[in-house]
């Protein structure tokens, strides 16, 4: 769903008045690797949150599920399941991505974000924010969460990139699949000599499911917690520390005054919405706003125009990091609700005043207009942030 053309974070107009006027539009959705769709659009928070959380609508099964070698028909890929076999495979995952769990790890995050900016830092004053910076620091956690290494990261994160991109061709998202799932199966082989002495989750659901889970399915929980949880994060620390920038009193605030700290970054999760493709399909036959729906219907939902609905933050949706939370549904909500939100909580609430303490004078240094949004995938970042300092 659309934001501002050019430079920006808010809803485009036409989406604000879909929204506030109640209408749920026909939209044609084209998925390079999946074909064309008709769909409807929910936009209104209360819609957004009560559909999401019902089991009227779910991820599948579908025709994306048909075609073969893309994400959706892998095993243990567990975002494409419902009902028990979703249940199955989170719960084996789930206890790795609770607060308390996640909250142990904030130690070595402090290290990595800090070692990361000293490289960042030693580039001599300029840099990219995005790919020299930010997308070291979720990637870093995240291998070391998997148990995989971090000098590979050149090749997941491009694989990432070709799996994720509507632009890409068939083939060569496809092509990014396969090595992938390559990889993540040479890793897995690895990780079964050792498990039983090893402290990562690829071991852990080795050790601690056996005979409940396969090794194919190992490799697909380790393909969607890999793709999610740097990919995403890199994107929000990038973001988010540019609406800071647009915002300097709100930045200096975030720099200087640690109490502010949580509810800046649930500010900044609403205020961003960097989810933008949440497609579902309509399990039983139901009424949305009015409407009835028949099983089978597609729909997809803008988190960015529900975060920014007067029902949820009245007239002044603009980015206020005084704001009280709200109840976003800035990692969607119900049973696929994001597995990994306290963990990029976590990094977020880490980096982003890391960064603003490191460079106080930290600015972009191309106009507002030229940075290169990506449009083009299901989670919104930019391509690069060239910064100086």
């Amino acid at each position: 769903m659309r934001r501002e053309i050019g430079h920006g974070f808010a809803p485009d107009s036409e989406l604000v008045r879909v929204r506030d006027a109640g209408e749920l539009p026909q939209l044609g959705l084209d998925l390079p690797q999946y074909g064309h769709f008709d769909v409807t659009a929910i936009t209104r928070y209360d819609d957004v949150r009560e559909l999401l959380g019902s089991g009227d609508v779910v991820m599948g099964p579908s025709s994306e599920a048909q075609t073969s070698g893309t994400l959706a028909n892998i095993p243990g890929y567990f975002i494409y399941y419902d009902g028990p076999e979703h249940a199955r495979i989170r719960r084996m995952v789930s206890r790795w991505f609770t607060v308390k769990n996640i909250q142990r790890l904030r130690p070595r995050i402090e290290e990595i974000v800090n070692e990361s900016l000293d490289s960042f830092e030693a580039l001599g004053g300029a840099g990219d924010f995005f790919s020299q910076f930010a997308l070291h620091v979720p990637t870093r956690v995240i291998c070391e969460i998997l148990g995989i290494p971090f000098e590979d990261s050149g090749d997941f994160q491009q694989w990432t990139l070709d799996i994720l991109s509507l632009s890409s061709a068939t083939e060569t998202a496809i092509s990014a699949v396969a090595a992938l799932r390559a990889y993540l199966r040479e890793r897995v082989v690895v990780a079964k000599a050792t498990a039983a002495a090893r402290d990562d989750l690829i071991s852990a659901l080795i050790t601690e499911n056996e005979g409940e889970i396969t090794d194919e399915e190992i490799v697909g929980i380790a393909m969607f917690v890999l793709i999610a949880g740097h990919e995403t994060t890199a994107n929000a620390i990038t973001v988010g520390t540019l609406a800071l920038l647009e915002h300097p009193d709100q930045a200096a605030a975030v720099r200087d005054d640690d109490s502010v700290v949580r509810t800046a970054i649930e500010e900044l999760l609403r205020y961003l919405s960097l989810a933008v493709g949440v497609h579902r399909l309509v399990a039983r036959d139901t009424t949305i706003a009015g409407r009835d729906f028949s099983v089978g219907e597609r729909i997809t939902f803008s988190l960015l125009a529900a975060n920014n609905d007067p029902a949820l933050v009245g007239d002044l949706p603009e980015l206020d990091i005084s704001r009280k939370p709200v109840p976003h549904v800035g990692f969607g909500f119900g049973i696929h609700q994001c597995l990994g939100q306290h963990l990029a909580r976590l990094e977020l609430t880490v980096a982003i005043p890391a960064v603003l303490r490191r460079f106080p004078n930290l600015r972009v240094t191309v106009p507002a207009a030229e940075i290169e949004f990506r449009r083009d995938a299901p989670i919104y970042g930019v391509a690069s942030l060239p910064v100086a300092w």
